[in-house]
C-alpha cells in the first residue's frame, strides 16, 4: 500500500479513537455546579437565643444577621448540634434585606446529657434559590444552648428522685385578712427508685415562685422542705392567692399559669449552689378555680 495511502488510514482511525472517546465522556457528565459554588455564600451570621416567655421549653430563636449587599429569603431553620438530636427543618419564608436582624424561631431536640460531648452548633439554613448554608453559632448562643440543655440534664435527674406535682383537693380558705386556694405540692419517689439507686438521695424544695398575676406561697413556713433518704414522699402546704388586681395584670400576663418551684440536691443550700427551676403548671380545673378567686378577690 502507498505510503500515501498509509498515512490516510492512520488519520482516520486517530479520527474515529478521538470521536470515540469524546462520545464516552458525554456519556458521563461532570457533576451540575451548585449555585454557592458560582457565586460567593451570603454574609450570613448566627446566634442563639430564648426569650424569657418560653423558658422551660425547648423553643429557641435563630438569630440571624444579613449583612450582605443583597436580599436574602430563608425558607427554613434547622439547628444542627452534636450535643443533641437533630430535628426536622422548621419551614420559614422570612426575606432579610441588607443590613437586617430577624429571629427566626425553632426548637432545638432531646439532649444527650453526655458530659464530655461537645456542641459545635450550626444553623442550616434553606434559601430560596435553592442553596443550604450552614452558618456556626457564636459564643453567646453556644452558652445559652449549654445552659438549656444542662438544665433538661439536671431536671432529668431530678426526675429519677422524685416526681413534683400538685395535689388533688384545694380548698378556700382565708388567712389574715386575704383570701386563698390552700393545697399542697406533692415530691414522690419513683417506684423503680431503689433500682435507679435514688432511693436516698435527697431533694429540697429551696423556694416557691407564682407568676405577675398569681402568687404561689408556703403555708405556715413549709419551704424550705427537704424529701429526705429514704422517705417515699413529701406533701407540702401551700397557698395560691393573686399579687395584682389591676386590669393591665390581668389583661395582659401571658405565663399566669407557668409556676415554678426550686430544687436543690442537698439538705443544705451551700455557697455557689445554684437551684434547679421546675415549672409547675396546674390543670384546667385549677386554673378555673384560681381565675374565680381572683375575679372575687377583685371584684
Amino acid at each position: 500500500m502507498p505510503a500515501r495511502r498509509l498515512w490516510c488510514v492512520a488519520a482516520v482511525f486517530a479520527l474515529v479513537a478521538v470521536c470515540s472517546c469524546d462520545g464516552q465522556e458525554s456519556r458521563f457528565p461532570s457533576e451540575p455546579t451548585s449555585p454557592t459554588a458560582e457565586r460567593d455564600a451570603p454574609q450570613l451570621s448566627a446566634s442563639l437565643t430564648q426569650l424569657r416567655i418560653y423558658e422551660g421549653t425547648r423553643k429557641i430563636n435563630a438569630q440571624i444577621v444579613n449583612s450582605d449587599d443583597s436580599t436574602v429569603t430563608v425558607t427554613s431553620v434547622q439547628l444542627r448540634a452534636s450535643g443533641s438530636v437533630t430535628l426536622p427543618p422548621t419551614p420559614k419564608n422570612t426575606v432579610y434585606e441588607p443590613g437586617r436582624t430577624i429571629d427566626l424561631s425553632t426548637r432545638f431536640g432531646n439532649p444527650y446529657c453526655d458530659p464530655g460531648a461537645g456542641l459545635h452548633p450550626v444553623f442550616r439554613l434553606g434559601l430560596a434559590d435553592g442553596t443550604v448554608v450552614d452558618l456556626p453559632v457564636n459564643a453567646s448562643g453556644i452558652a445559652t444552648l449549654r445552659r438549656l440543655q444542662d438544665r433538661e440534664c439536671n431536671l432529668e435527674r431530678i426526675s429519677t428522685i422524685a416526681s413534683i406535682d400538685l395535689g388533688d383537693r384545694f380548698t378556700r380558705v382565708v388567712v389574715g385578712s386575704n383570701e386563698y386556694l390552700r393545697g399542697t405540692l406533692v415530691l414522690e419517689r419513683p417506684a423503680d427508685a431503689a433500682a435507679l439507686g435514688t432511693s436516698r438521695d435527697i431533694l429540697r424544695v429551696d423556694e416557691l415562685v407564682g407568676s405577675v398575676l398569681v402568687r404561689l406561697l408556703p403555708y405556715r413556713s413549709s419551704v424550705p422542705a427537704v424529701l429526705e433518704p429514704g422517705q417515699r414522699r413529701l406533701s407540702i402546704p401551700i397557698l395560691i392567692g393573686t399579687y395584682r388586681c389591676d386590669e393591665h395584670a390581668r389583661s395582659q400576663a401571658l405565663q399566669a399559669f407557668v409556676w415554678s418551684a426550686f430544687l436543690l440536691e442537698s439538705r443544705q443550700r451551700q455557697p455557689g449552689d445554684v437551684a434547679q427551676r421546675f415549672i409547675i403548671e396546674p390543670d384546667r380545673q385549677l386554673e378555673t378555680r384560681t381565675l374565680v378567686l381572683i375575679e372575687d378577690v377583685c371584684g
